[in-house]
């Protein structure tokens, strides 16, 4: 057993949010005094729980926010990331989506970056969008909204046969919606899924009560 090895489990010396990239594991040299672990009641092995990180390349809190310091930073110094990962037996992290994001699916987890993904590899789209909405049946199902290429109309049919064998059946999205753009956070530039949701409900099916 190497040295690096041996360290495993004093955490890894690089995460990474990978925003709007697929789920994938990190495999970074470990740093003697960073620590990773995944915590839902410290989660076991392979068991998904929110990132929380440790160690001196981490911040000390915002500055001069005491509030939302101590929001992210909890009394024993660990960094509340708001990431959903899992941590396999060999002390390797892989990121999920951002907790909230990720919805379930006839009981299955569905991660919405890795369905993004998927749909990314489409010649035709340049870029897309997941979220889950409410559904009678399966308790939430998947809507993809996506940019098409300039000049290009989307045939959603044509979308599902391409994803068919890129996904399992349960990861699926049920709507496949094209849109103009994304409502975008100023600084980040990040999806605004909350809005992309509400500016989009009107074109989805009504839902249907099993009252």
């Amino acid at each position: 057993m190497d040295r690096a090895q041996r360290e495993t489990d004093e955490g890894f010396s690089r995460t990474s949010r990978m925003w709007r990239q697929p789920a994938s594991v990190l495999r970074a040299r470990p740093l003697r005094r960073g620590r990773a672990q995944i915590r839902r009641r410290l989660c076991p092995p392979q068991q998904p729980g929110e990132i929380l990180l440790s160690g001196y390349c981490i911040m000390k809190g915002y500055y001069r926010k005491p509030e939302e310091t101590a929001r992210a930073i909890d009394s024993q110094g660990w960094l509340h990331t708001g990431d959903c990962g899992v941590m396999d037996s060999n002390q390797r992290l892989r990121f999920i989506c951002r907790l909230g994001e990720g919805y379930k699916t006839n009981g299955f987890n569905v991660s919405p970056s890795e369905i993004e993904a998927a749909i990314r590899r489409h010649p035709d789209i340049d870029d897309v969008a997941v979220f889950g909405r409410d559904d009678p049946i399966a308790g939430q199902v998947g809507v993809a909204c996506v940019i098409p290429k300039a000049g290009v109309r989307i045939d959603e049919a044509g979308m599902f046969q391409f994803l068919k064998p890129l996904l399992a059946s349960y990861k699926m999205p049920r709507h496949i919606i094209a849109v103009d753009e994304f409502p975008l956070t100023a600084g980040t530039q990040k999806v605004q899924k909350g809005k992309l949701r509400a500016a989009v409900e009107h074109r989805l099916p009504a839902r249907v009560s099993l009252a």
